[in-house]
């Protein structure tokens, strides 16, 4: 697993952390952080990092191949252990994925706002403070107002 430096381009920007169980949770401060940052390639390479994130996908594979393994061979109890193994690693993945998706969805939306998007000011001003959402109108060719451009 990769670990994100914040130092190397933009002191400013938070560590959402080096785990197999995923980033940590994002607080107000790293969101404002992020906000603050005006280094768009910082931001891309936090970006970079945060889509890496994977948990314990290689687990979850591993533990699907040993349940099938063993059912093929007739070890029931090894099956059914491999298959609580499997059932564990998705959750955790899931989990991963969300916390990163988290961190993700306020970098793609300061990237989008640092190269002209204006996702974010739409964002605010439809009356939410999730971001991705202005983000995705922008990306489909509507502009500030909602209606298609």
């Amino acid at each position: 697993m990769s670990y994100y430096k914040s130092y190397d381009r933009d002191r400013t920007l938070p560590n959402p952390g080096s785990s197999p169980l995923g980033p940590r949770l994002i607080k107000r401060s790293d969101h404002d952080a992020i906000i603050a940052c005006t280094d768009v390639h910082a931001l891309a390479m936090l970006r970079g990092y945060l889509r890496s994130y994977m948990g314990v996908m290689g687990l979850l594979i591993m533990s699907l191949v040993g349940t099938i393994g063993a059912l093929i061979y007739g070890y029931d109890l090894w099956a059914l252990g491999a298959a609580a193994v499997f059932v564990a690693s998705a959750g955790i993945t899931i989990q991963v994925r969300r916390r990163a998706t988290q961190w993700l969805s306020i970098v793609e939306a300061r990237i989008g706002e640092l190269q002209g998007g204006g996702a974010m000011e739409y964002s605010m001003r439809v009356g939410g403070d999730f971001a991705p959402t202005g983000l995705s109108l922008s990306l489909f060719g509507r502009d500030a107002t909602g209606k298609d451009a």
